[in-house]
């Protein structure tokens, strides 16, 4: 299944392909204790969709991973592990993770809303970024690795695509 943002049918979690199998209940899909409301953005991997938690009563985001054909066990259990390491670690620039589950075979992570745009959407609404603010923004995801202790199990770092950075109305980057 390919997605993209401009697809009406994946920005309105009811009708998104994805969610076919999460329960409806009082008009939205939802996963666990989140009320979806709408899609963030998506791609190969999965999509990000805003939230309300019912019990919290605060924005979420939920990040669901699209299973590919032929996805085994191991795929879950590193989406499990990524979860757990981003809730060990703390850094006001990573943003926290609440919970992450699988429910109708669907697994998914629970993590603060970030109010702002990727870095993705800022490139694209503004252009390029000057050298001083880019310099700034990545100096603060990567001080997300400080925050990394050497107790953890070794951890292999991907480098993030501009979706992977949120980029707050403050103009803080968090990594995602």
């Amino acid at each position: 299944m390919s997605r993209t943002n401009h697809d009406d049918h994946f920005n309105d979690p009811l009708r998104d392909p994805l969610l076919a199998n999460v329960p409806v209940v009082d008009g939205f899909k939802v996963l666990g204790k989140v009320r979806l409301t709408c899609c963030l953005g998506g791609g190969g991997m999965g999509a990000v969709y805003r939230g309300v938690h019912r019990s919290l009563k605060i924005d979420v985001a939920v990040k669901c991973m699209l299973l590919q054909p032929g996805a085994d066990a191991e795929d879950r259990e590193r989406f499990q592990r990524e979860a757990q390491l981003a809730a060990a670690i703390t850094s006001p620039n990573l943003v926290r993770v609440y919970d992450v589950d699988e429910q109708d075979g669907l697994p998914y992570l629970v993590m603060e809303h970030v109010d702002g745009c990727s870095l993705r959407a800022l490139v694209r609404r503004e252009g390029p970024i000057p050298q001083e603010k880019a310099a700034e923004l990545m100096l603060q995801v990567v001080g997300v690795f400080t925050g990394i202790s050497l107790t953890l199990q070794p951890v292999v770092v991907a480098p993030s695509a501009p979706s992977g950075i949120a980029i707050g109305n403050a103009e803080t980057a968090f990594f995602l």
